[in-house]
């Protein structure tokens, strides 16, 4: 059995490197998992794309040293979106997949490390955090800006909460019978803030989640819920 495996390093053009899969781990090894594998002089993780029981390549072959198994791989879902994105803009397979893991699946994977577990888990929607009391403040401004009619410009250093105190606006807008719109600013953060707003929406809310490549037959306001919409 072998494996095509993408790493997640400055080769170009992008390509896939195919490994032998050992016994001891071919139950393991399936498309989307993440492996690890000797690479030039060193052992480093990539991500494990087609699986074949007939070589393509003639030479010698390195076998797959390890599967992360602290670190969920990914679904065919993500897996089919990481492979469109890799192809679209040139990149690898596991640079691709680093970009669009979601919250739930986020992995500290770097060339030389191990894969670890996300501490982000998908679950019933919660309360989101206090809000600090800068936070607090800029979602009052907002408020009071919104009712002169005046557009608002949110700004903070990354990790500094913006998603929260947006958050905060719209379930002050849902509290009113009012409706809301979340540009995402980049199409490859899709899963992230949808799994944002599935956890920390009351439960029951409806949402939608529009791109290029909904249905247009979905586009309509009884799809309340399109968690399967390709955001490609």
């Amino acid at each position: 059995m072998y494996a095509s495996v993408s790493f997640p390093i400055g080769i170009f053009p992008p390509q896939s490197f195919e490994y032998a899969v050992p016994i001891r781990l071919k139950t393991q090894v399936e498309p989307g998992s993440w492996v690890q594998a000797q690479f030039g002089r060193r052992r480093i993780w990539g991500l494990a794309g087609e699986i074949s029981s007939h070589a393509a390549y003639c030479g010698r072959h390195n076998e797959i040293l390890d599967v992360a198994r602290a670190a969920p791989g990914l679904n065919v879902w993500l897996l089919g979106m990481a492979q469109f994105l890799a192809s679209q803009y040139g990149t690898s397979l596991a640079q691709a997949a680093k970009t669009i893991l979601s919250a739930s699946q986020v992995l500290a994977l770097s060339a030389e490390g191990s894969p670890t577990q996300s501490i982000w888990r998908t679950g019933q929607s919660q309360k989101p955090p206090e809000l600090t009391d800068e936070q607090a403040q800029a979602l009052r401004g907002l408020r009071e800006a919104a009712q002169t009619g005046r557009p608002s410009y949110l700004w903070g250093p990354t990790g500094s909460g913006k998603t929260f105190v947006l958050l905060g606006w719209i379930q002050g807008l849902l509290s009113q019978g009012r409706s809301a719109i979340y540009l995402v600013p980049e199409i490859s953060l899709t899963p992230q803030f949808l799994e944002f707003f599935e956890k920390h929406l009351p439960e029951g809310t409806p949402f939608a989640l529009w791109s290029s490549s909904v249905n247009p037959a979905k586009k309509k306001p009884s799809s309340a819920r399109l968690l399967a919409a390709k955001s490609a």
